[in-house]
């Protein structure tokens, strides 16, 4: 028989933190570890949602939807 593992995931972006373990699990299989993943990742993307839902943080603007032209340059000389 093997010995029990200990596994413990952690997913963090600046403050938001999602952690996950398991304790004492006897026949790990790579599985296992491919299945808290998935659910460490959904959890933090349901924590990104629901800051998005109560306005704690938003989308930046995007860069490409500027409408405004950048100011030309102005070459003329002011001499007269």
């Amino acid at each position: 028989m093997s010995k029990p593992v200990n596994l413990w995931l952690s997913l963090r972006f600046g403050q938001l933190e999602v952690n996950m373990s398991t304790d004492d699990l006897s026949h790990y299989a790579p599985d296992v570890a491919a299945d808290m993943t998935v659910h460490l990742i959904r959890a933090f993307s349901e924590g990104i949602a629901e800051l998005r839902g109560h306005g704690v943080i938003g989308i930046p603007p995007d860069d490409d939807d500027d409408t405004e032209d950048p100011p030309e340059d102005d070459d003329s000389d002011d001499d007269g």
